[in-house]
C-alpha cells in the first residue's frame, strides 16, 4: 500500500509487516502517525492496523499537526509517555 499510495517501485527483498498480521496482533503496539505526513501517510498506517484486526492489541494516534518531520523529536518525549503501557 505505502508504494502504491507514493507511486514508486515496490521494494525488492522487505518484510512486509502485514504478512506477519496474525502473529503480530497478539503484540501490544502503538502506532503514531502524523496527519499532514506525506511520506508515511496515515492511510497507510490505518491500513495495517485495521489488517491486524479487531482483537489486536494496536491502538494508533493521529498527530494532527505533524508531518513526516514535525514535531516528533520536540514532542517525541510526551508522546512516548502517553503510549507507555500501563505497569511500565
Amino acid at each position: 500500500l505505502w508504494t502504491r499510495t507514493l507511486g514508486v517501485t515496490p521494494l525488492r527483498d522487505s518484510l512486509d509487516p502485514t504478512a506477519f498480521a496474525g502473529q503480530l496482533a497478539r503484540i501490544p503496539q502503538s502506532h503514531i502517525a502524523g496527519r499532514k505526513d506525506e511520506i508515511v501517510p496515515p492511510t497507510v498506517v490505518e491500513s495495517y492496523v485495521r489488517r491486524l484486526g479487531p482483537d489486536a492489541r494496536a491502538r494508533l494516534d493521529v498527530q494532527a499537526r505533524f508531518d513526516h518531520e514535525c514535531c516528533w523529536t520536540r514532542d517525541w518525549p510526551a508522546l512516548l509517555q502517553a503510549h507507555r503501557p500501563a505497569g511500565v
